[in-house]
């Protein structure tokens, strides 16, 4: 888990915890706020998913060049 997937899980949460703050006081206005956080915050947590999968790739082919030149006999 990457920091963009930690702050945005984090972020999902507290907006879930204002929005059914909102709802239970009777305030549009915070459930609306808290709705805006967690939709922040799933973006954010998809922000880090493709970072993550983005390294992954890089690792993939780096280990692709090191089998090829190990099967080459160059390593």
């Amino acid at each position: 888990m990457n920091r963009d997937q930690f702050t945005g899980a984090l972020k999902e949460f507290a907006g879930k915890a204002q929005e059914d703050l909102g709802r239970l006081i009777g305030s549009p206005s915070q459930q609306y706020k808290g709705f805006d956080l967690q939709n922040e915050g799933r973006a954010q947590v998809h922000l880090g998913n493709i970072k993550e999968f983005e390294d992954l790739e890089i690792l993939d082919r780096e280990c692709d060049k090191r089998r090829d030149s190990w099967v080459n006999g160059k390593g």
